[in-house]
């Protein structure tokens, strides 16, 4: 049995599994070179499908799934309606919730100017909206004895044509995908695990900007919506701190680290929060969206009344209202990551101690990228670990809505069998796009690449670093990134130069395990590092200057095997602090490079020192 699940919302991408094997993946982004790519053409389609030696008729079944409430984009000569009983394959169990209420708009991240050369004339689909009927809805109705195991089993089926050939097809509602992808990825002793999911979602619209659920028993049951609207709120604030809107949450988190709210104001904005949220199930989504704005209003009114670090006056910020966008992201952040943790960590121990959970909760949606946010959701917690997944934005609903219909057909839930803990980062993939080196680089003629490479770093020399598969996600983890020595503070400044970054934005370090304490401290002891999603206190910021933020924390990964590391063990034995800086290897504007032609091109641009290329060092001066 042969299943494709297509992504047509941003950060597009397809997932292919074959009985119950994930066995190709690929977002989409990685090809058009477009970042966070929305929507799906017929060339992308059948170019995976060839780079993974099938046919569009090979398949048997496809799943749908976009981003939550928007149309769902793709070329013309994809056709997808609602299915006929002839394409009626799957029995439905659950039960439709109809919601009285018009939600809509255009998704701002999709930039038409970029796309309609991919895309032609861009159709549009619209899916039934993504709501889930169980499962406790609002923190105003909360109880544990409430919180029922009931699976997920509603199936929307449609039909999907491309060249004339017709598949039976199942929409899968955004949350629930989210879930699946959770899921997917436990420990495979695991008999039941929680999934936490928070996104952009509308919190009146029932699981549509997350909830918990529950894999138990080979299925994905929606336990408690708390019906917040936390990713909702730190998008609108990221564009009003005068960010654009797909770059938005991820610089506003960094922005926020250079203010401290004033305390009185922020436990008024807080209680607002608080008050909104407890109430947003029972009012009307009118009421709701009037009460919101004016929540947003009033933060922006209160952000001129923040202090700001010292440090922050020597960057250009390039905003109209230096102060006050510093001060929207930084009670933006407080307010956020204040009220998840505590919010979350109450449900997510009830729920466990319900269910009998005793391991770890993965964290999945787009809020799951915040990392402060974990970071102090870990530190709430005390029986329970939080597992941040490296694919748990939007990028990884395919794999979730592909496993949730494997699920469907065969009675059986698949399970990540890749048993490396980095397995979730590096996904199958197709081959297509590693391509041959070009003649204009050097190789370096060295006895070891590997000791070359630390000496080089002590110098202050900067590395691109390509090995093996990308990774998935936002993070560079050491196989598309760029590398140096994060005791040299001038590497910092060059890096964010050449590839087009603020210079205020921080950069990330890795670690070995060994050394993990020596250098960071956190909750966990850097348990959750290893996909780049937590923060850290930094021990000694004045050991590592390229890599402590203004807050003096960082955003570490901690390795312990593989070239990194080894790495790490040359770095060791010349110098006394074996910590490297590591950032994504891309151009601005774009994702992380995929493939070799791209690397290279990348590298030319960025006029970084060397390139490292799975195992040997090139330069393009001869004479280096």
């Amino acid at each position: 049995m042969k299943i494709l699940a297509i992504n047509f919302g941003h950060d597009a991408s397809l997932a292919l599994f074959e009985g119950q094997k994930l066995t190709s993946f690929l977002e989409l982004e990685r090809v058009t070179r477009l970042k966070h790519t929305v929507g799906v053409s017929r060339s992308d389609v059948v170019g995976f499908l060839q780079a993974n030696s099938l046919r569009w008729q090979d398949l048997e079944f496809v799943a749908l799934v976009g981003t939550q409430w928007y149309k769902a984009k793709h070329s013309g000569d994809i056709v997808i309606e609602e299915s006929d009983a002839e394409f009626s394959v799957l029995k439905d169990h659950g039960v439709k919730t109809e919601i009285d209420t018009e939600v809509g708009g255009t998704d701002k991240w999709y930039d038409y100017e970029h796309h309609k050369n991919r895309l032609g004339e861009v159709t549009q689909t619209e899916f039934p909206l993504d709501a889930v009927a169980e499962g406790v809805q609002g923190l105003g109705q909360f109880s544990v004895d409430q919180a029922d195991c009931e699976a997920f089993k509603t199936v929307y089926p449609y039909s999907i044509q491309i060249d004339g050939v017709k598949l039976p097809a199942t929409f899968v509602p955004h949350q629930i995908a989210h879930a699946a992808y959770g899921a997917f990825y436990r420990a495979p002793e695991e008999q039941g695990t929680l999934v936490a999911s928070h996104d952009g979602g509308w919190p009146h619209i029932p699981f549509n900007s997350g909830g918990i659920f529950l894999f138990q028993n080979e299925e994905i049951c929606p336990l408690v919506d708390p019906r917040m609207f936390l990713g909702q709120l730190y998008q609108i604030m990221g564009e009003r701190a005068g960010f654009r809107p797909s770059e938005a949450p991820g610089k506003l988190m960094g922005l926020a680290s250079y203010g401290l709210p004033e305390p009185v104001g922020l436990a008024k904005l807080s209680g607002c929060l608080e008050s909104l949220a407890q109430k947003c199930a029972d009012i009307s989504a009118d009421e709701f969206h009037k009460e919101f704005v004016q929540l947003c209003d009033l933060i922006e009114a209160e952000a001129p009344n923040v202090y700001v670090r010292d440090g922050a006056e020597q960057y250009d910020f390039s905003f109209e209202d230096v102060r006050t966008s510093i001060g929207i992201a930084a009670y933006t952040q407080k307010m956020v990551e204040s009220m998840w943790a505590g919010t979350m960590s109450v449900l997510l121990e009830a729920m466990a101690d319900r269910f009998n959970i005793t391991d770890s909760v993965a964290l999945v949606g787009g809020f799951s990228l915040n990392c402060p946010s974990n970071s102090l959701l870990q530190s709430s917690l005390t029986s329970l670990k939080v597992k941040p997944l490296p694919g748990g934005s939007d990028m990884g609903v395919s794999i979730g809505a592909g496993a949730l219909l494997v699920s469907f057909l065969t009675g059986h839930f698949p399970c990540n069998d890749q048993e490396h803990p980095l397995s979730p980062a590096f996904p199958p993939r197709p081959d297509v796009f590693i391509c041959a080196l070009p003649q204009n680089l050097f190789l370096m003629e060295l006895d070891d690449p590997i000791e070359f490479y630390a000496a080089q770093l002590v110098e202050g020399k900067i590395f691109c670093h390509v090995e093996g598969d990308s990774e998935v996600g936002p993070r560079a983890l050491g196989h598309r990134s760029i590398i140096a020595h994060a005791a040299n503070i001038s590497v910092r400044d060059r890096i964010n130069q050449c590839k087009g970054r603020e210079m205020w934005r921080p950069l990330a370090p890795i670690v070995r395990a060994c050394d993990f304490s020596k250098f960071f401290a956190g909750p966990d002891a850097g348990e959750m590092s290893c996909f780049m999603l937590s923060t850290y206190r930094v021990n000694n910021p004045d050991q590592l200057p390229a890599v402590t933020h203004v807050d003096q924390t960082a955003r570490t990964q901690m390795v312990e095997d593989g070239t990194i590391s080894k790495l790490l063990d040359c770095l060791s034995a010349i110098h006394d602090i074996p910590v490297i800086v590591n950032t994504s290897f891309n151009v601005a504007g774009e994702p992380l490079v995929e493939s070799l032609d791209q690397a290279v091109v990348s590298f030319e641009k960025l006029k970084f020192d060397f390139i490292y290329i799975n195992g040997s060092i090139y330069s393009i001066n001869s004479q280096v």
